[in-house]
């Protein structure tokens, strides 16, 4: 071959190699391998690489994970770091660079060497509005970063330019105040807060986040009424004098001015050194007081719903622990205002339990009647609730007669109690099927009516021929999975979720599914089906109701007698089919059993016939299984010596059959035990003991639906009601 030729050829191939070099479209997810393997050289080297991507998402997201490297400590050379911050104000169009690109932005550019463009030094006015006004209550590394610049700027002398005390003292202080409040330390907070009260008070009415961030220091710390005489003077001053051009942001600073002087009053018990018998009516003046402001706000506001449900939440509950009758009024006073019930539910499972326990029919009745039209759990409970008085004849007359009445011509052609659980049936409609505790009511009101659970949606629609490719965003997410690192997926999705269409978040459901992200998966479903143009299907269900580990929920289901869709049902509700699962408590696995209770199962299931979950030297050499007299159920009590039980037994509680085996014996045990699948349910996650206690504490002809609604524990009653449900969506399903 002739040397020009191979020359020229040479070249091609170190050309070709250098291409390859440069850019990877699988760079960015190696560099996350990487990082995980503490490689984090390597992982930079990569994500320096993935900074060139076409894709402005990875590239914003490789500049996230760079930035990060450094903010840890990691080496980054300096004209990489150049080279991310004149790329931050094209990366603010991206949500995978979270608040990097922003704290960037407002830090400037750094002009390269020779060029004729100076420096675009700090904007003081973006430094301020993402370090006062931003939502994020933790101190978000980004801006940590920004704040560490400006210091090492203002240190620097002559060279820092524009730089030099860019920030006030002031605004250093309510900086330093709400990096205080982001890690609970609300004392060192109202240090830096007096500094800004004392010298820039407006800055609380420019940033509304950072007056909350004052509130919340008010209230968790003993300061008497300081806070709330601070807050209604500076209410009043609005009423005075116009604080900001912008009439929205000022209605947004009255209610919070009220708002906090509220949940201050409340705190506090009304008064200095207070009992607590006044703080109710007084706080709840002032949450009434905020509500309108609060109402006035803007739609665009995005936090408007949500403050008007919190201020609304506020004033029930707290009535609650004052008089269950003014509670009552308060609820039919601003049901009509109620953004989403769902805010409302441990509030009004409350008022349920207090009624019950009391017998106070004629109030559950009044509550029925307000919400007998809310299409949700509340609206279901009640009309379920009134329904059994009836059927199992708990009413007096008196109290029958407005049963009958509530019903108005509901109650003309059909048995009254049907009625009522005609009412709940309506009121878990399909596009709540997607919520456990809503599937509870459904399920028991279609059993009572004979009615279908529910009607199963179509298969979804093929995809249209011609139909375009992916987006830039949807290239980056799937290239989570595309490229074995699905594990990251999910910190992604959900800074970038938001923007994505229903077509896409189902596609991404659908991969985390495949990957076995089911929690993740599920999370996603409800964000898409709600949707008021969305046509829930068939998929859609299965996505939320997945069935992994298919081959050993069905054999140990069969061989324990309690049926394969309450123990996928229970796997969900425990462990959302994480094998790895291991809670605060000690819990472990998909079942979440304690090792106490494991190592009881296990030796129960070894003398059926069963495996031996336990290694053989612990099963020769001693320390043989607890007997079922010593385990109390009691979640509390089962944590003891947990540790030590697992380390002498040495069952593998993170298998999967073992685990699904062990947790399928203990529930149709406690089934054994309670005499009723729903009160066995309760003790699994409240305790056997416990649940008996409760049992005993409420009148005994209440059927066990009814004994539910007055479970003390709400961890326990949603558990109930969320496994019973989710179980009857499993038998729908498959």
């Amino acid at each position: 071959m002739a040397p020009a030729r191979v020359s020229l050829l040479f070249l091609c191939l170190v050309s070709c190699q250098a291409q390859q070099q440069k850019y990877s479209s699988i760079d960015f997810y190696e560099g996350l391998k990487k990082v995980q393997t503490d490689a984090k050289t390597e992982a930079a080297g990569l994500f320096e690489k993935a900074l060139d991507s076409p894709n402005i998402h990875i590239a914003s997201a490789a500049a996230l994970e760079l930035m990060n490297l450094h903010f840890s400590g990691t080496a980054i050379q300096p004209e990489i770091i150049s080279k991310i911050r004149k790329k931050a104000p094209a990366m603010t169009a991206s949500k995978a660079s979270g608040l990097w690109a922003m704290a960037l932005n407002a830090l400037g550019t750094v002009a390269p060497l020779g060029a004729q463009q100076a420096d675009s030094g700090p904007d003081r006015e973006k430094i301020l509005a993402l370090a006062l006004n931003n939502e994020n209550r933790s101190p978000d590394e980004a801006i940590q970063y920004l704040l560490l610049e400006l210091r090492a700027a203002n240190s620097s002398g002559a060279d820092a330019g524009n730089s030099i005390n860019l920030l006030n003292n002031a605004e250093n202080a309510a900086i330093a105040g709400r990096i205080a409040v982001s890690r609970s330390r609300y004392r060192e907070a109202l240090v830096f807060f007096r500094m800004v009260m004392a010298d820039a008070p407006d800055l609380f009415f420019q940033y509304p986040e950072l007056l909350s961030d004052l509130g919340r220091s008010f209230q968790y710390t003993a300061t008497g009424r300081e806070g709330i005489d601070l807050f209604l003077q500076w209410e009043k001053s609005f009423e005075e004098k116009k604080i900001n051009e912008d009439e929205n942001l000022n209605r947004l600073i009255r209610f919070r001015l009220l708002f906090y002087a509220a949940r201050i009053t409340r705190q506090r018990g009304g008064a200095v050194g207070g009992s607590g018998q006044t703080g109710g009516p007084q706080s709840i003046e002032l949450f009434e007081r905020a509500l309108p402001w609060a109402l006035s706000l803007d739609p665009q506001i995005k936090e408007k719903d949500e403050q008007i449900d919190a201020c609304i939440w506020y004033i029930l509950n707290t009535s609650l622990a004052q008089d269950s009758g003014r509670t009552i009024r308060y609820l039919e006073n601003y049901i009509n205002h109620w953004r989403d019930d769902s805010y409302y539910i441990d509030v009004m499972d409350k008022l349920a339990r207090d009624l019950l326990i009391k017998r106070r029919w004629t109030d559950i009745i009044n509550i029925f009647s307000i919400t007998q039209n809310r299409k949700s759990i509340i609206g279901a409970k009640f009309a379920w609730i009134s329904g059994r008085a009836v059927q199992e004849g708990l009413l007096s007359p008196r109290e029958m007669e407005l049963a009958v009445k509530a019903l108005g011509t509901q109650a003309e052609a059909q048995d009254i109690s049907q009625a009522y659980f005609r009412i709940a049936y309506n009121n878990t409609e399909p596009s709540i099927l997607l919520d456990g505790k809503a599937l509870y009511y459904r399920s028991l009101s279609a059993a009572a009516l004979v009615e279908p659970f529910f009607n199963m949606p179509p298969p979804p629609p093929k995809p249209q021929a011609g139909t375009t490719g992916e987006s830039d965003t949807m290239e980056f997410l799937l290239g989570f999975f595309k490229n074995g690192a699905a594990k990251f997926a999910p910190r992604y999705i959900r800074m970038m979720e938001s923007g994505l269409s229903p077509e896409e978040l189902r596609a991404l459901a659908e991969a985390l599914g495949t990957a076995g992200l089911y929690q993740e998966s599920m999370r996603l479903v409800p964000l898409y089906t709600r949707q008021d143009t969305y046509q829930l299907t068939r998929r859609d269900l299965e996505l939320m109701y997945p069935r992994p580990f298919n081959e050993q929920v069905t054999q140990y289901a069969r061989e324990t007698g309690i049926g394969s869709a309450k123990l996928y049902s229970l796997i969900r509700t425990e462990s959302a089919f994480n094998p790895d699962a291991i809670s605060r408590s000690g819990a472990i696995g998909l079942t979440q059993l304690m090792p106490a209770t494991a190592e009881e199962m296990a030796a129960r299931i070894l003398r059926r016939g069963g495996p031996d979950y336990t290694r053989k030297a612990d099963k020769d050499g001693g320390g043989g299984a607890i007997s079922s007299d010593e385990i109390s159920g009691d979640a509390d009590s089962n944590t003891v010596n947990s540790g030590l039980i697992a380390s002498e037994v040495g069952i593998d509680m993170l298998d999967p059959g073992a685990n699904i085996h062990m947790g399928a014996a203990y529930l149709a045990y406690l089934e054994e035990r309670m005499g009723d699948p729903l009160l066995a349910l309760l003790a699994y996650n409240g305790g056997m003991n416990r649940v008996r206690r409760w049992r005993n504490s409420v009148p005994a002809i209440f059927p066990s639906d009814i004994f539910l609604e007055t479970v003390e524990y709400a961890e326990t009653m949603d558990y109930g009601r969320a496994v019973m449900g989710s179980a009857a969506m499993y038998r729908a399903l498959y």
